[in-house]
């Protein structure tokens, strides 16, 4: 722990702390995930020259939309997508998650033994969070005007 005074001195995080738990650990696992499935992509870029995150502003604003858009951008195998999505998300989306749940997922069964049907819908739900997010982008644009 910090003496007092020294804490008062510091600035304030940009995010809240976040008790350690399996949330916390299936968070990790997905960053990692994110990274491998990825071809090698860091889900948090840092700045070479100082070392440090390069946009902490992403980190502090992290949500479902702001994962979809770096999977979406990153990862082709539409299981892995899925998946990552899936862990990705904030520490109150993800509260309920456990390694077991996780571990039933289609992304570890052989890709032969994924229905067909179940590579469809996951085909068409990203068609429909494209749609989506391009009428919010319109309608931005309509704000703007």
């Amino acid at each position: 722990d910090l003496p007092d005074k020294l804490r008062e001195e510091m600035p304030p995080l940009p995010y809240e702390l976040v008790e350690v738990s399996e949330s916390a650990d299936i968070w990790s696992f997905g960053v990692f995930l994110f990274t491998l499935v990825s071809g090698g992509e860091t889900l948090f870029q840092t700045n070479l020259r100082t070392g440090d995150l390069s946009c902490m502003e992403v980190v502090a604003a992290w949500d479902a939309d702001i994962a979809d858009r770096f999977v979406t951008q990153h990862i082709n195998d539409a299981v892995a997508q899925d998946l990552v999505r899936y862990i990705l998300v904030p520490l109150n989306e993800r509260k309920d998650l456990d390694m077991g749940i996780l571990l039933s997922h289609p992304y570890f069964e052989k890709r032969e033994d994924v229905p067909d049907d179940f590579i469809e819908y996951l085909a068409e739900m990203q068609r429909d969070r494209e749609a989506e997010r391009q009428v919010q982008q319109n309608k931005k644009v309509n704000e703007k005007n």
